[in-house]
């Protein structure tokens, strides 16, 4: 349990430490705190919900694989070195044509060159 809630504050800590490397001014970075804390609205989970509906089912997909029993990793290990050469590209498109629908259409700059 300790180990757990380590995890979850070092998360939360380091997320609200991009909030000073995301704005652009401290101003900005203390009016984006000021509105997290006084202006939170639970209806826009919601939209949010919908409006990323594919990160956030690759998310889960990428929690469900990091959980995964070990033996159940080695099986789709298997499978997929089993698997003839054609099937492996298979496998390699649909992870790249995966990987294009849920990728952000614009390019996003370096987080410290606004440091």
């Amino acid at each position: 349990m300790y180990r757990w809630l380590a995890q979850l504050l070092t998360f939360h800590f380091v997320c609200f430490c991009w909030i000073f490397f995301r704005a652009d001014s401290m101003e900005i970075a203390q009016q984006l705190l000021h509105q997290i804390a006084t202006q939170f609205d639970p209806t826009l989970i919601v939209q949010f919900v919908e409006g990323y509906q594919n990160v956030l089912l690759v998310m889960l997909l990428g929690y469900t694989l990091h959980f995964m029993p070990r033996s159940l990793e080695l099986q789709a290990e298997n499978w997929i070195t089993r698997l003839p050469l054609v099937g492996k590209l298979a496998w390699l498109l649909a992870v790249i044509l995966l990987m294009t629908q849920v990728q952000s259409a614009e390019v996003q700059p370096f987080i410290y060159f606004q440091f």
